[in-house]
């Protein structure tokens, strides 16, 4: 089976249908750094050849990064501090994406009774995944030059993996 489901977060819409609206009204989504990101003050100046600066404080940013409830998907609230957001994110919306192709969790999982299988048999869904910028590790080096020892997961297969961990997916698991 093909499990044909859609989710997505994008910059000023927080899910497809909003990203649609914004693409036919033609709305822009780039903004200015939100202050709550980062301070690009620190690091922008408008000339472009100053060393150690930036000229550009815009960016296409997704609201609600921080918004993610560890105890649904079976995580320690200690254990998703240390967790990439593109890693939750992705969860959030896979878990999105197979409510909306009408499966759930349970009838997706590893040795369900599910009326297109034989009783007994298994179900075997793989997890593709197209990830870049594993940067996040870069966080945790920051904070430990502050003094605050900090070692975070840098691995693109953990954001495959976890999907399949946490639907009990047995098939290919790859990022």
């Amino acid at each position: 089976i093909a499990i044909i489901g859609l989710s997505g977060r994008y910059p000023q819409a927080a899910t497809v249908d909003e990203y649609w609206t914004n693409l036919a009204e033609g709305k822009d989504s780039i903004t200015e750094i939100p202050k709550e990101r980062w301070d690009h003050d620190l690091y922008f100046d408008e000339d472009k050849s100053k060393f150690g600066k930036t000229y550009s404080k815009w960016g296409g940013f997704i609201d609600g990064v921080a918004n993610f409830d560890p105890l649904f998907f079976n995580i320690s609230p200690l254990e998703a501090e240390f967790i990439e957001p593109q890693e939750r994110l992705f969860l959030q919306c896979a878990y999105e994406t197979i409510q909306d192709a009408g499966y759930t969790r349970e009838s997706l999982g590893r040795g369900n009774d599910r009326p297109d299988q034989d009783s007994g048999s298994e179900a075997s869904v793989g997890v593709f995944v197209g990830v870049m910028y594993e940067e996040y590790q870069l966080y945790g080096a920051q904070e430990t030059e502050k003094g605050r020892p900090m070692s975070l997961s840098g691995s693109p297969a953990s954001i495959a993996n976890r999907v399949s961990y946490f639907f009990n997916f047995t098939g290919p698991s790859i990022a």
